[in-house]
């Protein structure tokens, strides 16, 4: 055969090959698969620094799609990245939803860049990310029993009990504060080589401590206040009240009333549901809660009761509130002292206050579904944070009676109560006590524009009907 093919020498021919491999093989580097999880630590400030994920899906069509979380933020979650474009090992996209973008470069097993907000940029390295197993004897050791141990901050004294199980092979845990009464499911926990850190992103807090000699020592970090804290196998302990069986007789059951609590500020009163039950548990212990409904409280633990004659003192630990009310045979009349105010409280036996909304049929055909909408609103560092809300219109199942709920998906929240709603014309107030939310709007269709109020946070928000 001749020594050319088509002109082409056979040398050069196999330098065509080899470069054509090269050249293919440089863009398979560049578009490498990035699906699955990715993360980073981000300095937001000195001594302040968070995880934050990428979680990368590629879509029918080819492209990314993107989404962050945050264990240590319960705001960062399930938050979609826009403007995604992934090219050359270039990676570029958008957060809107946080003000923010980010720009980084493939390099082997990392993506190197930055994270850009209003004031600066930050660099963020993302590594591939995957959620360490826990040994097996690790795992029995935490399972074998509850761990429980008091926190102390300062004036108060709480008692926490941490359980963890297996599920589906991965190592979950929760959170009882007993005094409190709400047990609450860590986002993420891990525990190698004896040290074991639990994190409770919506509260910012964090559970760090070493286990030895049967205990675990660590701290306690909650919204940057760190305590001290020794968890040892036992189960919650049970906080009985020291009532003789005639005393609880004349007590037992459920009491209702409305705090009105006046504020300061505005001289306006604030309308708070409140139930004070008084039960007996299988063991025949004699216990007390107190429930917040506007709250979503229930279950705040009486962790002192006394009764002499017709005086009954009632003393809740975990929000700082004493009771002391005269009893007759169905009614509680008295104060209720918490932080300074004295509140006058009146409690009926077997009544359950409810937060339906007084809305005619007419107002609630406008609003019954879900709305949506976003809070945009800027921290003290000059940064803007967008959180996404939901207000939602429903009737029970029944159909008698209609409540309104507010939900951050976001931030893992849902069935806040909607204390209040009024609609006048066009023209709609939502109240939410539980998170100081008031919101003053215009209805228009399936849209509703307003002003959204939560403390010092006064912003524009535009809701859509879904």
């Amino acid at each position: 055969m001749n020594r050319s093919m088509l002109g082409i020498p056979a040398a050069v021919r196999r330098l065509c090959v080899l470069l054509a491999v090269a050249v293919a093989t440089s863009a398979l580097a560049a578009d490498a698969d990035l699906s699955g999880t990715w993360q980073g630590k981000l300095q937001a400030a000195p001594g302040n620094s968070i995880n934050i994920q990428f979680v990368f899906a590629r879509k029918p069509d080819g492209s990314l799609a993107v989404t962050l979380n945050s264990p240590d933020n319960g705001a960062i979650k399930n938050i979609a990245a826009d403007g995604v474009s992934y090219s050359g090992g270039t990676l570029k996209l958008q957060v809107p939803s946080l003000s923010g973008s980010y720009t980084g470069t493939v390099k082997g097993n990392t993506i190197e860049g930055q994270w850009s907000q209003p004031g600066g940029s930050i660099p963020l390295v993302l590594a591939p990310y995957q959620k360490p197993t826990v040994a097996k004897a690790d795992m029995d050791l935490l399972t074998s029993s509850a761990w429980t141990g008091p926190v102390k901050p300062p004036g108060a004294s709480f008692t926490f009990v941490v359980k963890f199980k297996q599920e589906k092979g991965q190592l979950q845990g929760s959170l009882l504060i007993v005094e409190v009464g709400q047990e609450i499911p860590f986002s993420d926990v891990e525990f190698s080589g004896g040290k074991l850190t639990c994190k409770l992103p919506q509260a910012q807090a964090e559970l760090a401590a070493t286990y030895a000699n049967g205990a675990f020592t660590g701290t306690w970090t909650a919204r940057g206040q760190a305590l001290p804290i020794e968890l040892k196998k036992g189960e919650a302990p049970v906080l009985a009240l020291k009532l003789t069986p005639e005393q609880f007789a004349k007590v037992a059951g459920t009491w209702g009333g409305t705090l009105e609590i006046p504020n300061p500020t505005t001289g306006q009163r604030i309308s708070l549901p409140t139930v004070l039950r008084f039960e007996k548990d299988a063991q025949g212990r004699f216990l007390g809660y107190v429930d917040s409904p506007a709250q979503k409280a229930k279950g705040i633990a009486v962790t002192e009761a006394a009764l002499n004659g017709t005086k009954l003192v009632v003393k809740a630990a975990a929000i700082g509130a004493e009771y002391n009310a005269d009893l007759t045979s169905d009614s509680l009349t008295g104060q209720m002292t918490q932080r300074g105010q004295n509140i006058p409280l009146t409690l009926k036996k077997g009544f359950v206050p409810s937060l339906a909304l007084k809305l005619t049929p007419d107002a609630f055909s406008k609003l019954a579904g879900a709305w949506d909408g976003t809070v945009v609103f800027t921290n003290p560092q000059g940064q803007k944070t967008s959180i996404p809300v939901v207000f939602r219109f429903e009737k029970e199942a029944k159909g008698r009676e209609i409540f309104g709920f507010l939900d951050s998906p976001s931030q893992n929240v849902s069935d806040i109560p909607v204390t209040e709603a009024t609609l006048t014309a066009t023209k709609l107030v939502l109240k939410v006590v539980a998170n100081n939310v008031e919101y003053d709007g215009d209805l228009a269709g399936k849209s509703l524009t307003g002003q959204w109020k939560q403390g010092p946070i006064d912003v524009p928000v535009t809701f859509t009907h879904k």
